[in-house]
């Protein structure tokens, strides 16, 4: 069984992948283990809870933008959906490209 993590998963589209997925038990069978990784920092959407309860569910509060984060999350994920972003970067767009670009590269490499 496979290992599915899900980045920005408190966020509103992450919330809403994570609680309508968590409904269709075809789809979660095929998982191990759900790893939701958010920072709680910009979107505090509602996880339902039940969710949340469910011990095939981890919950790791932490930033995707942190290396040693990174890198010890995506090493155990066999399926990545990466849904973090950091949204307030229209006054620094260099920031916008280093931190929300250049991580999903690093995701992927």
């Amino acid at each position: 069984m496979k290992n599915l993590i899900i980045s920005g998963s408190s966020g509103f589209i992450g919330t809403n992948f994570v609680n309508s997925f968590y409904k269709d038990k075809k789809f979660l069978s095929k998982f191990k283990q759900v790893v939701l990784v958010d920072t709680l920092q910009y979107g505090k959407q509602k996880i339902d809870k039940s969710v949340l309860k469910d011990k095939k569910f981890k919950f790791i509060k932490a930033s995707i933008y942190n290396k040693k984060i990174v890198t010890r999350i995506v090493n155990k994920g066999d399926v990545i959906v990466h849904m973090a972003t950091d949204m307030n970067t229209f006054d620094n767009p260099q920031k916008g490209v280093d931190e929300n670009i250049d991580t999903y590269l690093k995701i992927l490499s």
